[in-house]
């Protein structure tokens, strides 16, 4: 055995007695003289930061992360190891966020439709506790999950409007809404006659296409525009009317109008006419009433809006429109035109007297149509005036008995309108639905048919 030996290995060893320990000073010890933690326990102590050579560090217990000083300005220390690698998570969450990778499509905002009263929470169980909690019925539920409180808001306006409508300060019944129920009484449109459910639910419709208020009354539903009220405006605006009162005055009109729905009058063609003529007579009636100067402006403008508004929806302005639609790239009016070129071509006009039998036909045809009554450039005597008028309505009797036959043939109403029109000249007859063709034309047209003819 060896004695006063040390054994550093199996192979060699040192002499005990030739081995001295270094002796340290104690003030030049360096071991646990570390930094202090900057972390400590939740709830107890708030956690903090060293600033060292141009860096924030964050001291654990086991760990050390230092942070250099521009990044730590603007994110903060980093406090994990997770920490490194906070711009992937910048440009993960913000910058390519999840959502535009999402395999769910949402809902698109179509539309968004609630019962307009609150009901009690049925318990079918006789055991059941009642309670007095009410909910309102969702009808249709068509949107982003994420907008439910955007059209919830809003249709909660659409309520309120409604009801300012029906009731005064006072909660009495609006004397607008009043008289024009009664005045659709007098003309035979009342509740009890309507086939209509009345308004049992209120909604939001996301179609721009769409006017700013529509009704679905034979299902009860009162449904907006979310841009409804920006609408108002733009018609208000027409009219000269741009203040708060006035914006107040066409939105109740607006919601009169739905009304007339609810009491019977249909939303057809025909239906939206007979509106229009309805509310120019019930409009031009308070204004004559009202001793308020600025509600008789109010009704004045409303007056000449719905007589604006039946215009557009007459018979002769419909097919106006219908003749203007485009099928296989052209509109009915260009197809006439081509018709009538070839028609000049085959009686022998030249090229410079083309363009204006082109323009005669189309006025012989289509005159009290296709141009306005009452020219804006040239003066138009009191007896011209009656004379288009009666044309005209000769004109719409005689449309109206081609489109029965056209619904009864089962074709296209505007094309067999248009062919059956173009087949001879019309001599418009004074109030008669029936045209009287008139032999082919062999002299050529004068200068003045030709100024006559409407610029297209």
């Amino acid at each position: 055995m060896v004695k006063n030996s040390e054994v550093l290995s199996q192979h060699f060893y040192r002499d005990k007695a030739s081995y001295t320990p270094k002796k340290i000073a104690p003030e030049e010890h360096k071991s646990m003289q570390g930094e202090a933690p900057t972390v400590g326990s939740y709830g107890h102590t708030s956690n903090t930061v060293l600033f060292r050579n141009g860096e924030a560090i964050t001291v654990t217990s086991n760990n050390r992360f230092p942070t250099p000083m521009r990044d730590y300005l603007r994110n903060g220390p980093v406090r994990q190891i997770d920490d490194y690698y906070f711009g992937r998570w910048v440009q993960g969450g913000t910058d390519n966020p999840p959502s535009k990778h999402s395999l769910i499509p949402k809902m698109p905002n179509l539309a968004y439709i609630t019962g307009i009263t609150p009901l009690r929470m049925h318990f079918p169980n006789e055991r059941d506790t009642p309670t007095s909690n009410r909910t309102t019925p969702r009808i249709v539920e068509a949107v982003d999950i994420n907008k439910i409180g955007f059209f919830e808001s809003t249709k909660g306006n659409l309520y309120n409007d409604s009801r300012n409508l029906m009731f005064d300060n006072a909660n009495r019944f609006n004397y607008e809404v009043t008289a024009w129920i009664d005045f659709l009484g007098e003309k035979g449109w009342t509740y009890e006659k309507s086939k209509n459910n009345g308004v049992i639910a209120l909604g939001i419709y996301q179609d721009d296409t769409r006017p700013a208020l529509a009704g679905h009354f034979d299902k009860g539903y009162l449904i907006a525009n979310p841009k409804f009220l920006e609408g108002i405006e733009t018609i208000a605006s027409k009219y000269g009317l741009s203040k708060k009162e006035a914006i107040e005055a066409f939105k109740r009109h607006v919601l009169l109008h739905e009304i007339g729905h609810v009491l019977g009058i249909p939303g057809d063609r025909k239906g939206e006419e007979t509106q229009g003529m309805l509310a120019y007579e019930f409009y031009s009636r308070l204004a004559e009433e009202t001793e308020s100067a600025k509600l008789g402006k109010f009704y004045k403008a409303l007056t000449i809006r719905n007589r604006d508004y039946a215009e557009y929806f007459s018979k002769a302005n419909h097919f106006k429109r219908q003749m203007r639609i485009e099928k296989g790239g052209k509109n009915n009016i260009e197809k006439l035109v081509a018709q009538f070129l070839e028609e000049g071509k085959a009686l022998g006009y030249g090229e410079n007297e083309l363009n204006a039998y082109v323009n005669l036909r189309l006025n012989e045809v289509y005159g009290a149509l296709l141009r306005d009554e009452v020219s804006e450039n040239k003066p138009t005597s009191k007896t011209t005036k009656s004379s288009e008028t009666r044309k005209r309505a000769g004109l719409e009797k005689l449309i109206e008995t081609l489109e029965q036959e056209a619904e009864e043939l089962g074709v296209d109403k505007a094309e067999y309108i248009s062919a059956q029109l173009a087949k001879h000249p019309i001599k418009y007859m004074d109030g008669k639905d029936a045209a009287e063709a008139e032999p082919d034309r062999k002299e050529k047209p004068s200068e003045a048919q030709e100024s006559e003819a409407p610029a297209e």
